[in-house]
């Protein structure tokens, strides 16, 4: 279920930008809120959600969310999480290994 972040000042994102944790990200109007070491980013004009290290291997015990009001569709071009040990939640649903949420609507 999404949640409608905080009413405060956001910065518009640029290609190399990251939201400081906990602070809400502008998303072509729409806000964001990122928690964890985990970063939104502008890649080819699409907003990509990245874990904190990526492209190398995420943290043991890495935990990140972000929470959005906004009706969007996920567009999934890269996911690898450790089979059954490292999930990935989208709205009650659970992703592991290979399988992402490609065509998940928010």
């Amino acid at each position: 279920v999404a949640t409608s972040a905080p009413t405060v000042p956001s910065p518009t994102l640029s290609p190399t930008d990251s939201p400081t944790i906990g602070a809400p990200a502008v998303l072509e109007g729409q806000t964001v809120l990122v928690t964890g070491p985990c970063r939104v980013v502008l890649t080819n004009g699409e907003f990509c959600f990245r874990s904190g290290n990526f492209p190398y291997n995420y943290d043991d015990f890495e935990v990140c969310t972000f929470e959005t009001a906004a009706a969007a569709v996920l567009s999934v071009r890269t996911f690898a999480t450790e089979q059954q040990f490292d999930v990935l939640s989208v709205n009650g649903a659970s992703y592991s290994g290979a399988a992402g949420p490609d065509g998940v609507s928010l």
